[in-house]
């Protein structure tokens, strides 16, 4: 009933998708720093456990103005399956079907990337083509040092050498 009264009051259907649309960012970027919250806290729980000091130099770490754009590029990285996730639940007009097709695609695109890689040629040069392998070259750019960097990709993860420069993945 609460739809029907918002549209009854004159506000259109692109209205109300943009003040949903909206909301679901703020939500978004509140629970992405609430989790990064819990990291540092977790991280300073665990160093201090461990009886080393606390301190915010961190050898080849990043300065401050780096850290809010690897804050912002990981917000970014997120944001094309939450468009998708939107698109999904408005065109189905079912929460469940936004939520499972991200899903479903996550894990097609992996196989699809991973299929096209062994056929070679211009199959495998189109992975350029898929948002996966755009998010991971951001992921990497986020990374300290020179050590590994998390993926949840069902693939393994490519060298830094095979990623699009960043500016081009976003």
């Amino acid at each position: 009933g609460t739809v029907r009264q918002a549209l009854i009051r004159g506000q259109t259907r692109s209205q109300y998708l943009a003040t949903k649309l909206a909301g679901l960012v703020i939500v978004s970027a509140a629970v992405l720093l609430a989790a990064l919250a819990a990291g540092i806290g977790f991280s300073v729980l665990a160093t201090e456990l461990a009886g080393l000091p606390i301190t915010l130099d961190v050898p080849d770490g990043p300065s401050v103005p780096e850290v809010g754009l690897m804050i912002l590029r990981a917000g970014y990285g997120i944001l094309p399956y939450g468009l998708l996730a939107f698109f999904l639940t408005v065109v189905s007009r079912s929460t469940a079907v936004g939520a499972a097709g991200v899903l479903v695609y996550v894990i097609g695109e992996a196989i699809t990337i991973a299929i096209f890689r062994e056929i070679g040629g211009l199959a495998g040069d189109s992975q350029s083509l898929f948002i996966g392998h755009n998010v991971n070259a951001l992921v990497a750019a986020n990374r300290i040092g020179f050590g590994d960097y998390n993926s949840l990709a069902f693939r393994e993860r490519p060298d830094a050498s095979d990623l699009p420069d960043v500016n081009t993945a976003a």
